[in-house]
């Protein structure tokens, strides 16, 4: 709001604040079914058809929101007398009658709006400055956030880094700097980490800019609206009824914001000489944003104008943006504002700000870059699950999710966060693998948008797509359901936004499936996901594969240390480095260069590919190869016949394994394979492929290999996987017999152990077979008295039918008694 006065229609014009009337409509066009228990909900329907319009051109949506202490099914109230906050009840009674972030934290400086009506901004900066300041992790004697840049990055802003949010935009009818905004909208604005800046950055000083058309301006279309002083993760949105919420927040981080009324007359309503003001009316004049920065609950109702007091004692400290030592304004630029103000409880908004330093973290995926807070998902029973899919692409070979941000619209509700890893379905946001490690759970009072730290990071490599699963659940109430928040498409009387979707990006749940949101209309759900670049680092081996003509190439890069995180088939750019054309006779060639740049990493291949002379028009002719016959390469003239060449292609004699028996650890066996021709020449490895079946347990794995380019047919392998070998724990002497007992072994049918005289087994030797795994000693008796006995072991499972033996322990000898 404005601070001058001005003659006639334009004395208040620039009043222009929005608070919305979320009148809920259930709609119909292009929505599927979602059943009697989901609500799909246009919150702000009658938003250019508000009940009182402003003489001044402000318009009154009021917002409606309801107290964190609702009413249990028992009839009770829940948390009465209590403080709900941060996730717990606490008493109230640690709350004193007076207290003034001015007099206890470090404060911003005084600010004053002058001709603009930039309120909105002018109050979220005094509370993000109280929180940065008092703030150990900031580190800030002096802050000055820019008022100008908020605002005008609320309504131009950018993509985002990872540009999942490149087309979405948030626009004002207006102008950005008299047509007003809503804290709620600003809230979803800095929670996609645009808006919070420097003030020494502003092209001009706040105070001397005449209009928003002033040329000094212009140059701000060309900051980056994502390099911010910090991040905005948490914003709890109060009824006003919730005064004890709203006091421990400010004792906490120093201030809140706040929708008020100020009268065309403020005079009327206005005590001068103690500096306190009580709107008694319930009609809209002028609509204005301020920053509660304390309170006294024995602030009395006779210092109140005279004629207008409240009923009650106690009152607000409002910090104002009209400058000092003016009207509602004194040396601090404060003002008090009362508890029973009618204007205040009408509007019924407060609104918080926390942030945290820039560098929190790395990344913010997220498909809602709107402001619009109209769209809502309401389960009725109170159990309501929703997702978002993302594909990892960082500026980072890997990234570790650490926490997820949420915006809910209902009141005491519990979320909880599950993470899928390598997605395998683009439809099934839990076609991946939950880790159950990083499930977190988070009861929050308040509506509004929340970050919740994952109970465990979640490694992702590059590329990879992971879903940030959302629960929303309540129990216990007289209304228990769970609403959450979505981006759209929205035009206005004074803004419009632009919501873009695509396929398989948001999804609700419902009826046992997930429905894709872009099927119902351009609809992305608030869920983000926040990443850190990885601490891991890892050893790449760059591989790339040609296509035969040069002209297109593609790179694998091989991670050593562990296969996982290797990234693979990434597109080359394939430019040429040289070529000379070939002759009637003579061959010419074109030497090409594969380039890939990743991250701060360059990799590049050459090669060069023989142009063969142009006297003939050779065709080349291939008779493949196979396991039976040769084959043959021919040069033949497609006019003459001519046959400038024969090359033979020599049979394949044969292929061999590296090795034919592997001991099983629940890992891929690819053993290594070489393929020799009938002149005993290595095949090389491009000129076939390698499928593997039944590597991984034990039994009979095959290595099947398929052969292309100058070779036809497959051969197919077998290799042993075979159980883990287990030792001999005891092995005790007894009279005329021995005890034996051994490690028990994991994924095995039994053991087998043999026992002899002789310690090379190559004569009277015998077999025990113990059948169950279970079973891990036995007791051999009968023996000849004594004698010195060896003894070893060995595990076995059966699949299909047939044993397979794992590797002898080591021979152990016992002499009976």
């Amino acid at each position: 709001m404005k601070k001058r006065c001005m003659a006639g229609f334009f004395l208040m014009l620039f009043f222009f604040v929005f608070p919305l009337r979320l009148n809920a409509k259930t709609i119909t066009e292009k929505d599927v079914d979602f059943g009697d228990d989901i609500v799909v909900e246009d919150l702000t329907d009658n938003l250019d058809n508000s009940e009182n319009e402003s003489v001044y051109g402000a318009k009154y949506i009021g917002t409606e929101n309801e107290s964190v202490h609702e009413s249990r099914e028992d009839g009770k109230v829940y948390g009465q007398n209590k403080v709900l906050f941060d996730g717990v009840a606490k008493s109230a009674s640690s709350i004193p009658e007076r207290y003034n972030s001015i007099e206890e934290k470090k404060r911003p400086k005084v600010s004053d709006q002058g001709i603009f009506g930039t309120c909105w901004a002018f109050s979220a900066c005094n509370v993000i400055s109280f929180d940065m300041l008092n703030d150990d992790s900031f580190n800030y004697e002096n802050l000055n956030i820019s008022q100008l840049q908020m605002a005008y990055f609320e309504y131009n802003r950018q993509s985002d880094p990872l540009d999942l949010t490149k087309n979405d935009s948030n626009a004002i009818i207006g102008n950005y700097l008299n047509d007003g905004g809503n804290p709620i909208f600003n809230a979803l604005v800095l929670a996609s980490w645009q808006g919070i800046y420097s003030e020494e950055k502003d092209p001009k000083n706040y105070n001397e800019i005449k209009s928003v058309n002033d040329e000094e301006l212009n140059i701000l279309s060309s900051y980056d609206a994502n390099d911010t002083l910090a991040h905005l993760q948490n914003s709890e949105w109060y009824s006003i009824e919730d005064t004890n919420e709203i006091k421990k927040y400010i004792m906490e981080y120093g201030a809140t914001s706040v929708f008020m009324d100020v009268a065309n007359n403020k005079k009327n309503y206005y005590n001068p000489d103690t500096n306190a003001y009580y709107a008694d009316y319930t009609i809209s004049q002028g609509p204005h944003i301020v920053t509660v920065v304390g309170w006294d609950d024995n602030f009395s109702a006779s210092n109140f104008k005279e004629g207008r007091q409240p009923k009650s004692d106690g009152a607000w400290i409002i910090l104002n943006s009209w400058g000092k030592n003016t009207t509602m304004a004194d040396e601090n630029g404060c003002f008090y504002l009362s508890y029973s103000d009618k204007m205040l409880r009408k509007y019924n908004t407060a609104v918080t700000y926390d942030v945290e330093p820039a560098d929190n973290y790395d990344y913010n995926y997220q498909y809602d870059g709107t402001m619009d807070f109209s769209k809502s998902y309401t389960s009725l029973s109170g159990n309501l699950k929703a997702a978002n899919i993302y594909q990892a692409m960082g500026d980072s070979y890997t990234e570790d999710i650490e926490a997820v941000g949420v915006a809910t619209y209902s009141t005491n509700t519990k979320v909880t966060v599950n993470i899928y890893k390598n997605i395998l379905s683009d439809e099934n946001p839990e076609s991946g693998a939950l880790v159950s490690s990083a499930t977190t759970s988070e009861t929050f009072f308040a509506k509004g948008f929340h970050t919740i730290k994952l109970n465990h990071p979640v490694n992702v490599k590059h590329g990879e797509k992971y879903s940030v699963v959302i629960t929303l659940s309540k129990s216990g109430y007289e209304d228990n359901s769970v609403s959450l928040l979505a981006s759209k498409s929205i035009k206005s009387t004074w803004y419009y936004t632009y919501n873009e979707t695509s396929n398989n990006q948001s999804f609700l749940y419902n009826n046992k499936e997930y429905v894709d949101l872009n099927d119902n209309e351009t609809v992305s759900f608030r869920i983000k996901a926040y990443t850190k670049k990885s601490n891991t680092t890892y050893d790449y081996e760059p591989v790339f594969y040609w296509s035969d003509d040069g002209k297109t190439a593609t790179l694998d890069l091989i991670c050593n240390q562990d296969l996982e995180y290797s990234i693979y088939n990434m597109n080359a750019k394939v430019k040429v480095l040289s070529k000379e054309a070939a002759g009637c006779r003579t061959s010419g060639y074109i030497k090409y260069q594969a380039y890939v740049k990743l991250y701060d990493n360059e990799y590049s291949q050459e090669k060069s590919i023989e142009i063969p002379p142009t006297g003939h028009n050779y065709k080349t002719v291939i008779t493949k190869a196979d396991t039976k016959k040769d084959g043959c390469i021919k040069e033949v003239c497609s006019a003459c016949g001519d046959v400038k060449k024969t090359t033979t292609i020599k049979k394949i004699a044969t292929v061999t394994l590296k090795n034919t028996t592997f001991v099983y650890n629940n890992k891929a066996k690819k053993p290594a394979v070489t393929i020799k021709d009938s002149k005993k020449k290595t095949i090389s490895s491009k000129y076939y492929t390698i499928s593997y079946k039944s590597n991984i347990k034990v039994g009979t794995g095959s290595v099947t290999i398929k052969f292309k380019t100058y070779y036809s047919g497959s051969v197919t392998k077998t290799f042993k996987i075979i159980p883990k070998s287990t030792t001999i724990k005891t092995l005790k002497s007894l009279k005329k017999a021995f005890k034996l007992e051994v490690n028990k072994q994991t994924n095995i049918k039994g053991y087998q152990f043999v026992y002899s005289t002789d310690k090379n087994f190559s004569k009277n030797k015998k077999y025990v077979t113990l059948s169950n795994s279970k079973t891990i000693s036995k007791t051999i008796s009968k023996l000849k008295s004594k004698r010195t006995y060896y003894v070893k072991v060995r595990c076995y499972k059966v699949v299909n039918n047939k044993r397979y033996y794992s590797n002898y322990s080591a021979v152990k000898r016992v002499k009976v008694g």
